[in-house]
């Protein structure tokens, strides 16, 4: 983030990065994917973990707002 905003953000935007902790549990995630929808204004949300994508896949479609779901597998 740093990097991109001292090359001049993204179309001139500077990113901000917003993080709140799921504790890998899903209705916590949705509890923290909603006040970041609600306080942040972000642009996308990035969620860790398939279970928690999971929780949050109803709040994002609601919201219509971008939101990726990254996740491993050993």
């Amino acid at each position: 983030v740093e990097e991109v905003n001292r090359s001049g953000g993204i179309t001139g935007r500077n990113l901000r990065l917003v993080v709140e902790d799921s504790a890998t549990e899903p209705r916590t995630g949705a509890t923290a994917y909603t006040k970041i929808a609600e306080t942040a204004a972000p642009a996308a949300v990035l969620v860790h973990l398939t279970s928690v994508g999971m929780a949050v896949r109803p709040l994002a479609e609601r919201r219509r707002l971008l939101t990726l779901v990254g996740s491993t597998h050993p």
